[in-house]
C-alpha cells in the first residue's frame, strides 16, 4: 500500500463523489491510516487479488468499482455512466473506463485475446464510438456484484502484486461480458 497514493485517490473520490462508500484493503506490513474510507486490515502480503476478492464480499450495492491506489478521479471520471451501461445491458457484468497516465497519455484501450502458436496475445480493438464490447478492459471498472458472487468470479490469489489484471480476464473469456467506455477516464 502506498499511503500517499491512497490519500490522493480518496481525496479525488470525495471531491466528485462525497457520499459514496469507499472500501480499502490493506495488506502492508505497517498499517496505513486513511480517513474518510472503510479500511480493512488483511494478513500481511496477502496480495492485491486477495484484497479485491475480500472487498467484493463487503459490497452492499448492486455494483462496485475497482481501481488501483494510484488512480485519480477527474471531471471525466463519470462512474454513473458505467453503472448506466450495466443497467442498460443486463448481459454485461463489467463496464470499464479508460486510464490516463500522468502526462495525459492514454493507456491501451479495450482488447480481445488472440491465441497464436499456443501463446496468448492481446489484440487492441478500434473503439466503436464511446462504447466497445471486448474481453479485456482497464483495471478501472464497475462490476455487477450479483454476477461476481453467483458465478464465483474471483481474482487469482496466487498473484500478489501487479500481475492480477490480465490473468483475471484470461480466466473468463466468453463467460463475462465486458464493455469499455472511452469517455470515462
Amino acid at each position: 500500500m502506498r499511503p500517499d497514493k491512497l490519500q490522493r485517490l480518496v481525496q479525488s473520490i470525495r471531491k466528485f463523489y462525497p457520499d459514496n462508500r469507499v472500501l480499502v484493503a490493506d495488506d502492508s506490513p505497517e498499517p496505513v491510516e486513511c480517513a474518510d474510507c472503510e479500511m480493512y486490515r488483511l494478513p500481511t502480503n496477502s496480495g492485491t487479488s486477495f484484497g479485491r476478492n475480500f472487498l467484493v464480499n463487503k459490497v452492499r450495492s448492486d455494483y462496485f468499482l475497482t481501481c488501483d491506489d494510484d488512480f485519480v478521479f477527474t471531471e471525466q471520471t463519470d462512474i454513473h455512466k458505467l453503472s448506466a451501461h450495466l443497467d442498460a445491458h443486463t448481459d454485461v457484468s463489467i463496464a470499464g473506463g479508460r486510464v490516463m497516465d500522468f502526462g495525459n497519455a492514454l493507456r491501451p484501450g479495450p482488447s480481445n485475446f488472440v491465441v497464436k502458436d499456443g501463446k496468448h496475445f492481446r489484440k487492441f480493438l478500434p473503439e466503436n464510438g464511446n462504447l466497445t464490447k471486448c474481453e479485456i478492459t482497464s483495471q478501472f471498472f464497475a462490476g455487477r456484484t450479483s454476477f461476481f458472487r453467483s458465478n464465483n468470479v474471483r481474482w487469482d490469489e496466487r498473484l500478489k502484486v501487479c500481475a492480477d489484471h490480465i490473468p483475471f480476464f484470461w480466466t473468463f473469456p466468453g463467460k463475462v461480458e465486458v464493455l469499455s467506455e472511452s469517455g470515462v477516464l
